[in-house]
């Protein structure tokens, strides 16, 4: 069913799922997507589900990519930072990109494009990332 990725249209948002069969993939995806946004200077919000999340996303994204790192900060506060980490709800930074690392979908209200991924691993995660594709 997933091939690379599958794209739903709304009123004004756009949500992007990347079929991701292993954690590297899903590193990879994340890092190439926050570097993008970066170097093109657009607001990232990276919305994550717990304190843990938060402190590994922030250790990857100091290490990677290889050549450099990716300047940004973990906060529950509102910032101006072009990358933010959060476990909060709300568009700390006034992205209009976010990547959802959460177990729930995003509200759209406030964003162009929001990446979620897809969990092609096993069987039971994949329907579980059907699930997500449908409430959006």
């Amino acid at each position: 069913m997933w091939d690379d990725y599958w794209e739903r249209e709304m009123k004004n948002s756009r949500v992007l799922f990347f079929a991701v069969k292993t954690a590297a993939s899903k590193l990879e995806v994340l890092v190439k997507s926050a570097y993008t946004h970066f170097r093109r200077q657009e607001k990232l919000l990276i919305q994550v589900s717990d304190d843990t999340a938060a402190r590994y996303v922030d250790t990857l994204l100091w290490k990677n990519p290889i050549s450099g790192f990716l300047p940004h900060i973990v906060t529950e506060e509102e910032s101006q930072d072009f990358i933010v980490i959060t476990t909060a709800t709300k568009n700390l930074n006034q992205a209009k990109y976010v990547f959802n690392l959460n177990k729930t979908p995003i509200l759209l209200d406030s964003y162009q494009l929001v990446y979620e991924f897809v969990d092609i691993s096993s069987n039971i995660r994949q329907q579980l990332s059907k699930k997500r594709f449908e409430a959006y």
